[in-house]
């Protein structure tokens, strides 16, 4: 009989600890738990109803009991004090928006009723090519709005003009619809980030004097908006705001003319400026020295000329340099020289003078310790690659390709790079001397970022190592011609005479690829990392059984059907796998690999069964329990305890059903409020009190 009270007991330690977790809800003066308003509640259901929620991004919002708190709800802010909605928030992320995981649909105006709604940002997701709604402008509390990427922009709703508490407006649209005047904005006074990217400006001739006055105004972006030119005797008229720190007028095909007489005045506090994608010609005006406060220049595709000027290098705070494809020209030997004149050789994280028309050798960059990025291809550049490099400590990625470096590099060439992760040396004429048994200092993420894991095998010298191939938000790599390498891994040689067989690293996840996996990716013998993480369907192919290096494989969250290949239990070297969230089914093949793997892996396929899943399929035999007894008296035991639990659960839940029946009444009353709360809260501590004693006990009687 005692034995048979240690379970009642233990449930009624446990039901008293949970009934009492939560803190009574009152309202008064000293003790104020504020939930959401109801009428805020309805119009943030309202709104859900007009948008389509395909993969359940808003299934926190509900009527149910569970949900009814809309403070709680993903993307709401409440405020603590007033409980009004003072954030809502629903931004896809990038990942999300490629995995196709966005909202779409209408914007309900039901957003009116949130008074108190200071930040509204519904950012990446997809309305259909709906307008802006009118009834944003008449949500005259807001501070923040974001509405990029979401709606067409056929024209600014009237009442944005009486959005004056605006600091932050985020309008960027894709979908490149054209506005007229600007005027509306200049009533936004106390502005201070703006972002009108994408969307066609041609016929608002008024921008430059519009954005004169926005007196706090500190970030003005305005890529790719085919800006008007501006009068160059007309910006004398208008006082621009010194105040902006960062500028991107990029990719707005602008002459000098149009930019350089005006941008020297707000020059003291700008910290990134991005002309690049423009028209400026010339040589770099002088005037940039007067930035002082400058780190982030980007200059690239313009048709600037000459070298690298001398007040550069007493730029202090200068972090990056970008001027790829221009018609820069002249010895890199006297721009380096200029660079490390002053400061900025202490500062200088960054430079980029790909695709110019810069010759000589490299010189010595080793006085350059921050230097993280240093990307000088395709350019005409010659001799040996300089040792020097060797000392940049903090280099990520060095970029030498489609030049005319020569000679040998050996492996102590990259033994202080122990951060390198990209590495471009193609379309050069370099031999790499490596042992076979070399280990590379860096841990570059992909194989494919650095192929340089060779060593000499026949009189022809290797020549390249990568060329780039863009496919949404990922790199895969194509190679260059390498003849006869040999490819130390894991402890074995592989020696290769196709450049085929040198792909160790193919990474074409999240994008929006469709279809079965491509019959040819099963070539691809020597892959190390595979991740097809997409929208594929089909079967799992049983040739991925071919692929017997690979060590890491994802083909998560993508459609595949059927069973799984039993040919995926003999890659014995894998040590990643993940298959979930696809439609797999039928038993997990057996095998010590696929078994060793944590069940998560298998996770969101309800149709697969077997280890090291804890459902076991139809065909396994079920085992019982050691030290169970199967026959009568167990049945009758187990009827009679559930009975009797059933017993004490029941009155100890008609005891507080009762209880909070009787006090509820009396919550009525105001006066009665206090009392109530301070009885409560000691019988929680009573109960907790017990509770724990309770289990004390039956842990004793239990050893």
């Amino acid at each position: 009989m005692l034995s048979k009270m240690f379970p009642i007991l233990e449930y009624v330690a446990l039901l008293s600890v949970i009934l009492f977790q939560l803190e009574p809800r009152i309202a008064d003066s000293n003790n104020t738990v504020m939930r959401c308003i109801d009428e805020e509640r309805e119009a943030l259901l309202t709104f859900k109803q007009s948008l389509v929620d395909e993969y359940g991004v808003l299934s926190s919002w509900g009527k149910d009991n569970d949900k009814r708190d809309c403070c709680k709800w993903r993307g709401v802010r409440c405020s603590n004090k007033t409980g009004h909605v003072k954030v809502l928030n629903l931004r896809r992320s990038d990942d999300e928006n490629s995995r196709g995981t966005v909202l779409k649909g209408t914007i309900s105006p039901a957003l009116l009723k949130l008074h108190d709604l200071r930040h509204l940002d519904l950012s990446n997701n997809h309305f259909g090519g709906s307008p802006l709604p009118e009834f944003i402008g008449s949500l005259s509390r807001l501070r923040y709005l974001n509405l990029s990427c979401g709606t067409s922009l056929l024209k600014v709703p009237r009442p944005f003009q009486y959005l004056s508490g605006l600091v932050y407006l985020h309008l960027e649209n894709s979908n490149l619809f054209s506005l007229g005047s600007l005027q509306w904005l200049s009533h936004l006074s106390s502005l201070r980030h703006l972002d009108l990217s994408y969307i066609n400006l041609t016929k608002s001739s008024d921008w430059f004097q519009v954005v004169a006055k926005l007196r706090s105004l500190k970030t003005l972006v305005l890529h790719s908006c085919a800006l008007p030119p501006i009068n160059p005797s007309s910006i004398w008229h208008f006082n621009l705001s010194t105040s902006i720190e960062t500028l991107d007028l990029s990719d707005n095909n602008l002459p000098s003319s149009s930019v350089y007489p005006w941008l020297f005045n707000l020059s003291r506090n700008i910290q990134y400026l991005n002309l690049g994608f423009n028209s400026l010609q010339g040589s770099i005006p002088e005037a940039f020295q007067l930035m002082v406060s400058l780190r982030f220049l980007y200059l690239t595709s313009n048709e600037l000329e000459g070298g690298i000027p001398k007040f550069f290098g007493k730029m202090c705070s200068l972090n990056r340099l970008c001027l790829p494809y221009n018609k820069l020209s002249g010895d890199l030997s006297e721009m380096i020289q200029n660079l490390s004149g002053g400061c900025t050789m202490n500062s200088l994280e960054g430079v980029c003078l790909e695709g110019n028309d810069i010759t000589g050798p490299l010189p010595d960059l080793g006085g350059f310790s921050s230097l993280k990025i240093l990307v000088l291809g395709e350019n005409r550049l010659n001799g040996t690659i300089d040792k020097s490099l060797s000392q940049l400590l903090k280099l990520e990625s060095l970029s030498l390709g489609r030049n005319s470096f020569t000679g040998a590099i050996s492996e102590t060439f990259f033994s202080n790079m122990s951060h390198l992760q990209m590495l471009y040396l193609n379309d050069n004429s370099l031999t790499l001397k490596l042992s076979h048994d070399w280990v590379p200092p860096f841990q570059p993420k992909c194989f494919n970022n650095f192929s340089a894991m060779t060593r000499e095998k026949s009189s022809n010298p290797i020549i390249g190592l990568a060329d780039k191939i863009w496919i949404f938000p990922r790199y895969v790599y194509r190679y260059s011609y390498l003849d006869n390498v040999l490819l130390t891994w894991k402890g074995s040689e592989h020696e290769y005479k196709s450049t085929l067989g040198l792909v160790k690293c193919l990474d074409l996840s999240s994008n929006k690829l469709h279809g079965a996996i491509p019959e040819e990716i099963m070539d691809l013998v020597g892959l190390i990392a595979l991740n097809l993480s997409n929208h594929l369907t089909g079967p799992i192919t049983p040739k991925i059984g071919q692929l017997n290096s690979l060590d890491f494989l994802d083909l998560s969250r993508n459609q595949f059907s059927r069973s799984i290949p039993s040919s995926l239990s003999q890659l014995n070297g894998l040590s990643v796998l993940d298959l979930s969230s696809n439609n797999l089914s039928g038993k997990i093949p057996l095998g010590t690999q696929l078994q060793s793997f944590n069940a998560s892996v298998y996770a969101g396929n309800p149709e697969l069964c077997g280890l090291p899943l804890p459902n076991k399929c139809p065909d396994e035999e079920s085992t019982p329990l050691p030290g169970r007894n199967d026959g009568a008296n167990t049945l009758e035991d187990e009827d009679d305890q559930f009975m009797t639990l059933g017993f004490y659960v029941g009155l100890i839940l008609g005891f507080f059903v009762g209880f909070w029946g009787v006090c509820g009444t009396l919550m009525l009353n105001r006066s009665w409020r206090h009392g109530y709360y301070n009885f409560l809260t000691g019988m929680k501590d009573w109960l907790y009190v017990t509770a724990a004693l309770n289990i004390a006990k039956l842990q004793k009687f239990r050893n």
